[in-house]
């Protein structure tokens, strides 16, 4: 710093000012410090700053998911980190596999790099406050599920309300025999899978249709799990007229299914969750799509408010899903009552 401040003609307050974008300084001392950091090469020593820098920020964030090659965490880590670079913060990311132990492996590597706080997507809802534990003394909002059981900062989708607009979307069409398919257990070991199952449940329920009247198929971990189990349900007896998949993969398994069998023209299809190229296929597929961008950009500026010394209690941000009718959704039931359907509470 002091060869810059040199070469620059001006003091080492001056280049650190310049360095850490602080204001009251001239735009031409500016651009003379800046063109002598290049010719010289000059990386600020990060951790040297952390040791003088008055409030002990590292600024690094951790971002702990499940899988970050999954597009919902992917599109919320980029919204982050555009928030992280207005702060002039940089993100640490990383992938638990579900693996509630990985989860807490990786939390502890966060706080021995010192991050000043953490987004995590749970592994475990059952875990939260593992979860909390670990990070204790760290900033901590949760991102696409709610934590279980202990208080904590949450942005996450209105899952319960998404699912029942699916099944509402379907019942207007004419449908009364929708199967639900869910890529994992609706279980309290998953908050997001529990609030999809019963809000499209509820939604049935309303309707007048029973349990036992709603095929259920659970756990379809992957694509192809999904298309195995699809296929043999839309060949059993009585076929159900519409599919409702709660997650990306059994989305993914249903097109297959319903394409292999020719049914894919005759079979409604409304998944949760947007994939890449979903408008292309024949015909489109119709999903409630997550705000995976307005979640991370809001988790972020959540987790930036308690860094900042916001000591109110922990809030929940619930971000309603988005329709977007492709096609593959709008198919009715060729054996539909022409008597249109009435949701409830409306006459």
């Amino acid at each position: 710093m002091r060869h810059v401040a040199a070469l620059a003609g001006v003091g080492t307050k001056t280049v650190s000012r310049v360095v850490n974008g602080e204001p009251n300084v001239s735009a031409a001392t500016i651009e003379r410090v800046r063109h002598a950091i290049e010719r010289l090469h000059y990386q600020p020593n990060l951790d040297a700053a952390n040791l003088k820098r008055a409030n002990g920020r590292t600024l690094t964030l951790g971002f702990l998911v499940g899988n970050l090659a999954d597009p919902f965490s992917a599109a919320a880590l980029r919204a982050i980190e555009e928030e992280a670079w207005e702060r002039k913060t940089a993100v640490i990311s990383a992938s638990h596999d579900y693996d509630p132990q990985r989860e807490l492996e990786i939390i502890n590597n966060f706080r021995g790099r010192c991050a000043d706080g953490i987004i995590l997507g749970p592994a475990s809802g059952r875990h939260s406050f593992r979860a909390l534990e670990a990070a204790r003394g760290t900033s901590l909002v949760f991102l696409g599920a709610l934590p279980m059981g202990v208080p904590g900062d949450a942005v996450t989708t209105d899952n319960a309300a998404g699912a029942g607009q699916a099944a509402d979307h379907l019942l207007r069409l004419g449908h009364r025999r929708i199967a639900y398919c869910g890529t994992v257990a609706a279980t309290a070991d998953d908050v997001a899978a529990e609030e999809r199952y019963r809000g499209f449940m509820e939604k049935l329920g309303q309707a007048g249709i029973t349990a036992r009247d709603i095929p259920v198929l659970q756990n379809l971990q992957d694509a192809e799990t999904a298309r195995h189990d699809i296929a043999r349900l839309i060949q059993s007896s009585p076929r159900p007229t519409a599919i409702f998949t709660a997650g990306t993969a059994g989305t993914a398994g249903a097109i297959k299914a319903l394409r292999e069998s020719g049914m894919n023209n005759s079979i409604a299809l409304v998944g949760f969750d947007d994939f890449p190229l979903a408008d292309l296929v024949d015909p489109g597929i119709t999903v409630f799509a997550q705000d995976a961008e307005g979640i991370g950009r809001i988790a972020a500026e959540t987790l930036f408010a308690r860094m900042d010394g916001f000591s109110g209690e922990p809030a929940t941000h619930l971000i309603p899903a988005t329709l977007k009718e492709r096609g593959s959704g709008e198919i009715r039931p060729r054996s539909a009552s022409r008597r249109p359907y009435v949701a409830a509470g409306i006459s």
